[in-house]
């Protein structure tokens, strides 16, 4: 079970570092297989950004096409 002293130190620690210092940070204490699995999820992270990213602005353009949703009257549902 993990030290809660250990942990304490290591919050105030990163509370005054960005995302990307505590991950190089981390990242230098970590055995090669567990780099090279960070590197595919990394990679596997920017495909799927590049290819969410056109569906984004084909929603938005589909949406000012279509306009606003009709209004519903739940009681006749």
């Amino acid at each position: 079970m993990p030290n809660p002293r250990c942990f304490a130190r290591k919050t105030r620690y990163f509370s005054s570092m960005s995302t990307q210092e505590i991950l190089l940070e981390e990242i230098k204490h970590q055995p090669e297989p567990v780099l090279r699995e960070l590197r595919h999820y990394l990679d596997f992270l920017k495909r799927q950004r590049e290819t969410e990213a056109p569906m984004g602005s084909v929603v938005a353009d589909t949406r000012e096409k279509l306009g606003p949703a009709p209004e519903l009257d739940y009681d006749q549902l």
